[in-house]
């Protein structure tokens, strides 16, 4: 069996795609995995050294109807697996849907209101704009609309915030068959805002919970504090100045409270941003510590945090709206620029330490968004990609 995963960017294939082969190969004896990319952001030899011998790495290179059609026929999938409804996902979706390929989304992190990109990013990157058009194109080509109206709508709704079904979106044509979700949320969220039927989706929990009871595990030495960082700089969805305000701030509040810092970096992550922070500080894109406190301010990886502590501290940036699934989980909510509510909140969590009934009451809240009652979701959700039809039954 040959299942194609397709990330925008050459790291992601480090992250999900590649979390799910244990559970793909286990279950099936004749895998081989393509991984597709779009753009190189990290040394394509470091990612093919971490990759099993019967994967390959492919580059997206031409974007046309018959180019991207012929590029799946090439490798002969029998699954392709994406992990978002962007432009270029959607592009190699409904490319398969034509082939006959079954396709699965497999949910990446949150989905949060729509904010405006700052303008300097669609110029700065005007490469990666035109690619993405091409990309819509193509997508317009193989389903048979007009470019000039697909376009238009992928403006509406990327650029000026209209939700999909406002537009009479062709929904139905760019959706996956089958869709993995974190929780019985998600379920109903992708029938509201994308248009598919309940028996479509499957809740497979969420992949970052996969190490929680060996984390749990860990004997905690000394207070510490965790910031869970996002790449809301990199993306252009905030000025680098209010996240150095932050910064700054974090780092005073951390000296002054005692704790020891540690940074859960996101993968993309500027590490220019954070030279203030104390030299004694931990920064990781790869490992979650177990610590005294959190703070952040709506990543999906703060679901995790609720296993480990209650005190989960979020902070807020202008015209960034927190979920309510993430609101929910705070011990204490500032502004960005609130040092001494930031210093309160760390000094709070070393005096009154960790309360287990208040992390078991944030556990339970959270279930319905992030269902952890699944205590491999990684294997669910590669079991659940193994079990969609076969080439021949979508065809008939």
């Amino acid at each position: 069996m040959v299942v194609g995963f397709f990330e925008l960017r050459l790291s992601g294939i480090l992250r999900f795609p590649l979390w799910l082969y244990p559970g793909l190969t286990a279950n099936c004896s004749d895998l081989t995995v393509v991984y597709f990319y779009e753009h190189a952001d990290c040394d394509i030899d470091e990612v093919n050294s971490r990759l099993p011998g019967n994967a390959s790495i492919v580059k997206v290179t031409d974007i046309n109807k018959k180019a991207v059609l012929e590029l799946l026929s090439r490798h002969h999938l029998d699954r392709l697996v994406v992990m978002a409804q962007r432009i270029p996902d959607s592009c190699l979706v409904v490319a398969a849907k034509s082939l006959f390929i079954p396709t699965t989304m497999y949910q990446h992190g949150l989905y949060v209101p729509f904010m405006k990109r700052q303008g300097s990013l669609f110029v700065a990157n005007i490469f990666k704009t035109w690619r993405f058009i091409q990309y819509a194109m193509t997508t317009a080509d193989i389903i048979r609309t007009s470019r000039c109206i697909l376009l238009l709508k992928y403006i509406r709704t990327f650029v000026l915030g209209h939700p999909l079904a406002d537009i009479n979106f062709p929904m139905s044509r760019v959706n996956t068959d089958s869709v993995l979700v974190y929780g019985g949320y998600w379920k109903d969220y992708h029938r509201v805002h994308f248009g598919y039927q309940p028996n479509q989706q499957f809740i497979v929990g969420a992949p970052d919970f996969s190490d929680v009871s060996q984390l749990l595990a860990k004997q905690t030495i000394g207070n510490s504090v965790c910031y869970i960082a996002q790449t809301l700089v990199e993306d252009g969805r905030l000025p680098r100045g209010a996240m150095l305000t932050f910064i700054s701030n974090l780092a005073k509040a951390v000296t002054e409270s005692g704790l020891q810092l540690k940074v859960r970096l996101h993968p993309r992550s500027d590490l220019s941003l954070y030279q203030s922070l104390p030299a004694d500080s931990v920064l990781s894109k790869t490992d979650f510590p177990k610590s005294t406190a959190y703070v952040g301010h709506y990543s999906s990886i703060l679901a995790k945090s609720t296993f480990m502590s209650n005190h989960i501290i979020l902070v807020d940036f202008p015209d960034h709206e927190i979920p309510d699934y993430i609101a929910m989980l705070a011990d204490k909510r500032i502004n960005y620029d609130d040092h001494l509510g930031l210093l309160d909140g760390l000094k709070s969590a070393i005096r009154n330490g960790v309360d287990l009934e208040a992390v078991a009451t944030n556990i339970e809240k959270q279930d319905f968004y992030f269902d952890s009652s699944i205590s491999n979701p990684l294997e669910v959700a590669a079991l659940r990609i193994l079990k969609q039809p076969h080439k021949e039954e979508v065809c008939c």
